[in-house]
């Protein structure tokens, strides 16, 4: 089997005092869906913070392509390619549709931008509607597809998305999982946090189960998703 695209190796993650991550390891290849499940405040979006450079690591390693990339700059590693669609969409509200996702190509210097934006576009009809909508004013389904389309303008070989279906109406939430379906069969490499398990479990290929802030499960997504223990802590069974 070949190496992992992005792999974390006994990574270790304070805040002051507060120890968040206890030495967690994970491995993502190319072309998967791997989802990250876990309660609030059992370390998922301090996991993918750490893998984009915005918190430094106590100790362990972050690997991409097989380089060490931890104490990289935030924006050096989008360069490299991993971008993240952060939790709460986070939209520049005061810039249009397209103006949002124009900005999400800003590191680029390649003549494919405009077709990746039209790509976006089609993947999200919505947003073709409200291109020149400003982004404020857009429903938090419509600032979810925005948020991830604009993480995809970045052209990355590896996409984070954090809790895509957090606050979005169940219509909303069954488009959007099914462009992060499309996206994959691009080839585009997703590492996906998510409190929706079913949902996650459901497209994704392999998942891992963080509980304060260590891997306490992890295998195949059909296996997680028939396991007696997710049932009960994720799914309501």
């Amino acid at each position: 089997m070949s190496d992992p695209l992005l792999s974390i190796k006994n990574m270790h993650v304070h805040y002051g005092a507060i120890h968040a991550i206890h030495g967690i390891n994970l491995d993502v290849y190319e072309g998967e869906i791997v989802t990250l499940l876990g309660s609030n405040g059992a370390g998922k979006t301090t996991t993918l913070h750490s893998i984009s450079g915005l918190i430094p690591l106590s100790s362990g390693e972050i690997l991409y392509d097989g380089k060490i990339i931890n104490g990289t700059p935030a924006h050096k590693i989008v360069g490299m390619g991993i971008a993240q669609s952060p939790e709460g969409r986070l939209v520049f509200p005061d810039l249009t549709v397209k103006e949002n996702l124009e900005m999400g190509s800003f590191l680029r210097k390649d003549d494919r931008i405009g077709a990746d934006l039209q790509e976006m576009i089609q993947l999200f009809p919505k947003l073709k509607e409200r291109s020149k909508q400003l982004a404020g004013t857009l429903s938090g389904g419509e600032q979810q597809m925005l948020a991830i389309a604009r993480a995809y303008m970045a052209k990355p070989k590896v996409l984070l998305l954090d809790e895509p279906s957090l606050g979005i109406a169940p219509i909303l939430v069954q488009a959007i999982f099914e462009a992060i379906v499309q996206l994959n069969k691009k080839g585009m490499t997703i590492l996906l946090v998510e409190q929706n398990a079913y949902a996650a479990l459901k497209i994704a290929h392999r998942g891992y189960v963080l509980t304060t802030g260590e891997i306490a499960m992890q295998g195949p997504a059909s296996e997680l998703l028939s396991n007696p223990e997710i049932q009960k802590a994720y799914l309501g069974h």
